[in-house]
């Protein structure tokens, strides 16, 4: 490089990216974006990307360019700055147009309270609800923390638990689709993830079920791990059937109106634990379409600043290989979609997260160096991903089955990465969601857990 002004800044301030907010923000620039790349010089200016931005033109002397890119910039070695050119590379760059994202803990409520005992462990439990947030049919957002088992109010990491429900959207004619048993072929039911979660539906529907067999063993599955370990754990919900990604966008075609409030209600759940409890690390785990809620959430905190200790995904990725697979698969026996469902009418409800122009998936996000530890989990046997059904084209032409290709992209961008922070795991022999079992997915996470607090890394809120 001759010599030049080269200035990196890095810029993590949330109140900068707020101000940086271009809603026509491009995710990526390359040469082609930037004057032609080699000799070409690259005209002055500010480029502004939201991922990243690859360069191997010529600043010529006199002009003035500035590189703004969310995670990473690439200057390639036939990168050239001119003698009295005036050349920054700043990381930070241009957030999406909702970051940071609009939400309110003051409508947040203590619902009911309540002791737990199991053997020799008590947990004590504290429900809340958040009126600021309707859900698609009836009643609001709630959520509970389970205290530290035998020792309330200790300072404890935080454990953010997603849990799954599928997808569903209103069609034209308000008539709600839904997805069907794998086994049955009998549709879901669309008030399970559209209507309030009550005590009994987070306490017992998913950490009793989660932790305690029918023989009322416990079960030695992630969660039960984390609660021995002396963490805090969050239940959150959703209620919007939006893969806990909704923004407060409209509610497309319900009769009722309203909005999709996934992530808002989730990171206003969050900032009012944090807040409110002594919190140390804090991981996010998320069970199929709560995998994609658990990305979505620390690809937002990551935007302001806050860069959570890791996340687990499992069964489920915010690929659009995801995409492909379901459009492929609708209507087949054994899948866990209908003919008739729609995957971009079920995309376009969520909004942001599942729109190509403004989200290139977790495997580009991840190439362009989202910096937030992150674990692929899937079982081979999963219906969810085409487990055990005839190989899609694109699998086919890959030589891989069909849930080893929906998860291959991120397979191959992470092992091209030296040393990366993140991992995707294979659970043989494992149908959906197998870090609620014992095995191997479950110490999958053990491992995933301690090489990340074996760097010391900081806590996200302090």
């Amino acid at each position: 490089m001759k010599n030049s002004t080269l200035i990196f800044i890095c810029l993590l301030m949330a109140n900068y990216l707020a101000a940086q907010n271009v809603s026509s923000c491009p995710a990526d620039l390359t040469d082609a974006d930037l004057g032609g790349g080699g000799a070409n010089p690259v005209p002055s200016g500010t480029y502004l990307a939201g991922n990243s931005i690859v360069s191997t033109g010529d600043v010529a002397t006199g002009s003035t360019v500035v590189y703004e890119a969310g995670t990473i910039i690439n200057l390639e070695p036939d990168f050239s700055s001119d003698v009295n050119a005036d050349f920054s590379a700043i990381i930070g760059g241009c957030a999406p147009s909702w970051a940071p994202l609009d939400r309110t803990t003051t409508n947040i409520t203590l619902a009911e309270e309540e002791t737990l005992t199991f053997q020799s462990i008590s947990v004590e439990i504290d429900f809340y609800r958040n009126t600021a947030y309707d859900c698609g049919f009836s009643g609001n957002y709630t959520f509970l923390v389970v205290e530290p088992a035998n020792n309330p109010g200790v300072e404890a990491p935080l454990w953010v638990f997603l849990h799954g429900g599928g997808a569903g959207y209103f069609n034209e004619d308000q008539q709600y689709m839904i997805g069907v048993s794998p086994v049955t072929g009998a549709p879901r039911n669309p008030a399970n993830h559209n209507t309030e979660k009550t005590m009994e539906d987070l306490r017992d529907g998913q950490l009793r079920y989660r932790t305690i067999n029918n023989n009322g063993q416990n079960i030695n599955s992630t969660l039960s791990r984390r609660i021995g370990e002396g963490y805090r754990i969050l239940i959150v919900s959703m209620c919007d059937h939006d893969l806990h990604l909704g923004m407060g966008t409209p509610y497309l075609n319900n009769p009722n109106g309203g909005e999709v409030n996934g992530l808002q209600a989730n990171m206003a759940a969050i900032d009012y634990t944090v807040a409110n409890y002594p919190t140390t690390h804090v991981f996010a785990h998320g069970t199929s379409a709560g995998s994609i809620g658990a990305f979505g959430l620390a690809y937002a905190y990551n935007l302001e600043g806050i860069q959570l200790n890791g996340i687990v995904m499992d069964s489920h990725l915010a690929s659009y290989r995801t995409e492909t697979l379901i459009a492929a698969l609708v209507g087949e026996p054994g899948f866990v979609f209908p003919a008739d469902f729609n995957i971009s009418e079920a995309s376009e409800k969520v909004g942001w997260f599942a729109n190509p122009d403004e989200f290139s998936g977790i495997e580009d996000a991840i190439s362009n160096g989202f910096n937030i530890p992150s674990l692929d989990i899937y079982g081979n046997l999963d219906p969810g991903c085409g487990g055990g059904l005839d190989q899609i084209d694109e699998a086919n032409t890959a030589g891989l089955d069909n849930c080893a290709w929906v998860h291959d992209g991120i397979r191959q961008v992470v092992e091209a990465q030296a040393n990366s922070i993140h991992q995707v795991r294979r659970a043989e022999g494992f149908g959906h969601v197998p870090t609620h079992e014992d095995g191997a997915a479950s110490d999958f996470v053990d491992e995933f857990i301690s090489d990340i607090l074996s760097t010391n890394p900081p806590h996200p809120f302090d």
